[in-house]
C-alpha cells in the first residue's frame, strides 16, 4: 500500500481474506484501495459485507453508513433494504423497518424468488398481523412455490382479523383459486359477488360450489345452489335440465317437471324448437300425464309444422286437464285443436260441452257453431239436440236462437216442430210488444207452410193491426182461397165481410161471394180481370151512345 502497489496491495489483502479470520481490517483496507481506483462493482459487496460485520458488533452507524454507500454505488436495492430492516429493528424503529421489509419483500417477488419474498412477509406479518395484504401476497408465493397447506393457513389466519370487503375478497377467491373444494370460500364469494353486484362472479363461483356438492352427492344442497344460479343469471336452459335432473333424483317428480318446462320455455323463447322438442319428448315419455310437458310438446310440434303430432298432444292435454279438474285448460286445448281439425265435428261437441260446463261468456257463439256446422254436415239429431239447448241456456229472450231452432225444423221438414216453435216464439214476441219481429217470423212460417190459413190470416190481422192495409188485404184475399180448399165456407164469408170492411171492392166481394156459394173455384185476379173487362166495355158503349150517328163523308174519285 505504502509502495502505491495498488495490485500487489489487493493480492495481498484478498490472500489475508481468505487465511485470516478477523476480516473488517483487510475489508476497510481494500475498500479504500477500490475506493481510490474507482471500482464501484468491487466495491459494492465489500461495504454489504462491512454492513453485516459492524451489524454484528452493534455499531449501527457505521452499518448504515456503509449500506447508504452500498447503494449509492449501485447495489441492489432489495440487498440494501433488507441490512437497513435489520438494523432498523436493531434500534427499534419499527416503522422504518416495516418500510425496508416491504420493500425487500415485493423486490424479491417481484424478482421470482418467492421463498425469501415468503419469509420477508412473514416478517412483516410478525410486526402487522391484521395486514391481510401482506398475507395475500405471502400466500401468493408460497402458493408459487406450491406450498397448499401453509398458503392456506396464512390466507385463513388473515380472515380472523377484520378485513375491509375488497380485501376479505380477495382472500377468499385466493384460498378458492388453491383449493377448488373449498365449498365454504366458494358460497362465501358467491354471496358477497352478490352484495356486490357481480353477477357474473357469482354465478362462477357457484358453479364452482355446484360441482363441489355434485361430486360429494349432496343433491339437496346442489338442487338449492342451481336455483340461486337460475335467479342470478336467468333462465339458463343447461342449469334448469341439470336441476330438474338433481330433482329427479331427490324423488321429487314434480319440481323435476316443472323445472323442465321452465327449460322448455326457455328454449322456445331463444328459438331453439329442436332443442324444446328433444326435452320434450325424453320427458313425455317418462311422464306421459304431465300436463304442462303435454301442453309445450304439442306447441313445440306446431310450430315446427308437425300438425299430426300436435293434434295427439293437444288431445292429451285436454283429456288430462279434464281429468285433473282444470276444464278452462282442456277448452284451451281444444280450440287449439279446433283450429288444427275444423272439419272434426266430436271436437266442436266436446268445445260445446267445455263451454257449458264452464258458463264460459262465448258459450252461445259456441253452440251456434256447432249447429251449424252440424246441419251444413247433415248432422241434423246433433244440430236439433245443440239447437235446443242453446235455447234452454239462453232463456225465453233469445230471439236469434229460437229462430234458428224454428229454420232448423223446416231445414229438416219437421213441420209440426217448426209450427210449435214458431207458434210459441210468436206468442212471447206479442206479449212483449215485439211486433217487427212477430211480422218477420210469421211472414218465414207463412213462406215454408204457404197454405196454413190460420198463419196468414194471423200474418192479415197482425200486418193490418200495424196500419198496412194494402197488405193486409192481399194476405187476407189469400186466406179466403186457403179456407174455401180446406171446406171453411162460413169462415171464408167472415173474411170477405172483414175485407168488404176494409175497403175491398164491394162489387169484387159480392163476385167471390158467388163462386163460394157456388162451389167455383175462388181466383182474385181472375175476378178482378173479368170486373176489369167489363167495366172498359161499359166505357166504350157509353161513348158510342153519347156521340150519336154521322155521316158517311163520300170519297172523291
Amino acid at each position: 500500500d505504502r509502495m502505491d502497489d495498488a495490485g500487489s496491495a489487493v493480492v495481498a489483502l484478498r490472500s489475508a481474506l481468505r487465511l485470516g479470520s478477523d476480516r473488517r481490517s483487510p475489508l476497510e483496507r481494500l475498500l479504500a484501495i477500490y475506493r481510490r481506483l474507482e471500482a464501484k462493482d468491487e466495491a459494492v459487496p465489500l461495504l454489504l459485507e462491512l454492513a453485516e460485520i459492524y451489524e454484528n458488533s452493534k455499531e449501527v452507524d457505521l452499518a448504515a453508513v456503509a449500506v447508504r454507500d452500498a447503494q449509492e454505488l449501485g447495489a441492489d436495492a432489495t440487498a440494501c433494504a433488507r441490512l437497513r430492516a435489520r438494523l432498523a429493528m436493531a434500534e427499534g424503529d419499527m416503522e422504518q423497518a416495516v418500510i425496508q421489509l416491504e420493500l425487500v419483500a415485493r423486490g424479491t417477488q417481484a424478482q421470482g424468488l418467492h421463498q425469501e419474498a415468503a419469509d420477508a412477509f412473514k416478517q412483516l406479518l410478525d410486526v402487522m398481523p391484521a395486514r391481510g395484504e401482506y398475507a395475500l401476497a405471502r400466500a401468493e408465493s408460497l402458493a408459487a412455490l406450491g406450498n397448499k397447506d401453509e398458503t392456506i393457513k396464512t390466507l385463513r389466519a388473515a380472515l380472523e382479523h377484520q378485513q375491509v370487503d375488497d380485501l376479505q375478497v380477495a382472500l377468499y377467491e385466493m384460498i378458492a383459486k388453491v383449493n377448488p373444494g373449498d365449498f365454504q370460500a366458494h358460497d362465501w364469494l358467491a354471496k358477497a359477488y352478490q352484495k356486490h353486484k357481480n353477477r357474473d362472479g357469482a354465478t362462477e363461483q357457484l358453479k364452482l360450489v355446484a360441482s363441489a356438492q355434485d361430486k360429494s352427492g349432496d343433491h339437496a344442497a346442489l338442487a338449492s345452489t342451481l336455483e340461486q344460479i337460475l335467479q342470478l343469471g336467468g333462465e339458463q336452459i343447461v342449469v334448469l335440465k341439470r336441476l330438474a335432473l338433481v330433482y329427479s333424483r331427490l324423488g321429487q317428480e314434480g319440481k323435476a317437471s316443472a323445472t323442465l318446462v321452465r327449460a322448455v320455455d326457455s328454449a322456445l323463447a331463444a328459438g331453439h324448437l329442436d332443442e324444446a322438442r328433444d326435452m320434450c319428448e325424453v320427458a313425455v315419455e317418462l311422464d306421459p300425464s304431465n300436463l304442462l310437458l303435454r301442453i309445450r310438446m304439442a306447441h313445440v310440434s306446431h310450430r315446427q309444422g308437425h300438425a299430426d303430432v300436435a293434434e295427439l298432444h293437444f288431445r292429451a292435454a285436454a283429456r288430462i286437464a279434464r281429468g285433473v279438474g282444470k276444464p278452462e285448460v282442456a277448452q284451451k286445448m281444444i280450440v287449439y285443436l279446433r283450429n288444427l281439425r275444423p272439419d272434426d265435428l266430436l271436437v266442436r261437441i266436446e268445445h260445446a260441452e267445455l263451454a257449458i260446463e264452464l258458463a264460459d261468456p262465448t258459450l252461445d257463439d259456441a253452440l251456434r257453431d256447432l249447429v251449424h256446422f252440424a246441419a251444413r254436415t247433415e248432422n241434423f239429431g246433433i244440430a236439433l239436440g245443440y239447437a235446443k239447448k242453446r235455447v234452454e241456456l239462453a232463456g225465453k229472450d233469445a230471439y236469434h236462437a229460437r229462430t234458428e231452432l224454428v229454420e232448423l225444423m223446416r231445414r229438416m221438414g219437421d213441420t209440426a216442430g217448426e209450427l210449435k216453435a214458431g207458434k210459441e216464439l210468436l206468442d212471447d214476441l206479442l206479449e212483449r210488444g215485439d211486433f217487427e219481429h212477430a211480422v218477420e217470423l210469421l211472414k218465414r212460417l207463412v213462406a215454408s207452410n204457404s197454405r196454413n190459413s190460420d198463419l196468414v190470416l194471423h200474418l192479415a190481422e197482425l200486418i193490418g193491426g200495424l196500419g198496412d192495409q194494402r197488405q193486409s188485404q192481399r194476405f187476407y184475399r189469400h186466406a179466403v182461397t186457403l179456407l174455401q180448399l180446406e171446406g171453411r165456407i162460413d169462415e171464408a164469408n167472415k173474411i170477405l165481410d172483414l175485407l168488404e170492411h176494409v175497403g175491398e171492392d164491394s162489387e169484387t166481394v159480392r163476385i167471390a161471394r158467388e163462386h163460394l156459394g157456388k162451389g167455383q173455384a175462388l181466383e182474385w185476379d181472375a175476378i178482378k180481370f173479368s170486373l176489369s173487362h167489363r167495366d172498359a166495355k161499359k166505357i166504350a158503349q157509353d161513348i158510342v151512345s153519347m156521340s150519336g150517328a154521322h155521316p158517311v163523308v163520300p170519297t172523291s174519285t
